[in-house]
């Protein structure tokens, strides 16, 4: 029999922001399990991708080493950039 170890599963978290609209009667409790459904397919099925979790350059931007004129270009860049579904 082979044994096969996987790490646990990571949570993005709810932000402040969506608990207290949760508090405030702004949004349903299914609404907010929904986003936390959203929140942890997009953690399982993209941020533990190879080519996220062993990339030079989303280390580089994880670890917030980006001055604000690289951050702009990077939001320059990105803003042009075509998605076709």
């Amino acid at each position: 029999m082979t044994s096969v170890l996987t790490s646990p599963p990571k949570r993005l978290s709810l932000s402040d922001r969506i608990q207290e609209r949760l508090h405030q009667g702004e949004l349903t409790p299914q609404q907010v399990d929904d986003f936390q459904d959203f929140l942890n397919q997009v953690d399982r099925e993209f941020l533990q991708h190879r080519i996220i979790t062993h990339n030079a350059y989303t280390r580089w931007f994880r670890e917030g080493r980006a001055t604000d004129e690289e951050l702009q270009h990077f939001i320059q860049q990105f803003s042009v950039f075509p998605i076709n579904f």
